[in-house]
């Protein structure tokens, strides 16, 4: 059991609390982080934080972490924020766009390449036409 380790899991909901539990167990120290899209589940951790609170820099800059990974869906974008600004391992948050959304995935892959960037562009608008027509009014 190492309890010099601090794991902080943003959104600890849905599979992020079971996340949570097993760090615990494991002898971690475990920070739950709120985003402003999630509540927090009453869950047993070390500490909280809620970035809807209005010392959240404050009170995180004096937390001190060793890893900061999502706990859902809707912790994802704050979770790779935190990590880039603590110097921790993770995801760049310059690149959220392109993993998370295909438009910009696509132009990412193919920017080099004029011509796959025209057929790309040509797929998304077909896919965008399509898209149009099963639209619900």
């Amino acid at each position: 059991m190492n309890t010099n380790i601090t794991v902080a899991i943003v959104d600890p909901t849905s599979a992020g609390h079971f996340i949570a539990q097993r760090a615990l167990e494991r002898g971690f120290l475990c920070a739950a982080i709120f985003s402003a899209s999630a509540e927090s589940s009453g869950m047993d951790v070390s500490w909280s934080r809620a970035c809807t609170d209005k010392d959240f820099d404050a009170l995180i800059a004096r937390d001190a972490y060793d890893a900061i990974i999502p706990g859902a869906e809707s912790g994802v974008c704050l979770a790779e924020e935190l990590a880039a600004r603590f110097g921790l391992a993770g995801n760049d948050p310059q690149t959220t766009a392109w993993r998370r959304n295909k438009s910009p995935t696509l132009f990412e892959l193919s920017h080099d390449d004029p011509e796959a960037l025209e057929a790309d562009i040509r797929r998304i608008r077909e896919l965008e036409r399509s898209a149009a027509l099963w639209e619900i009014a």
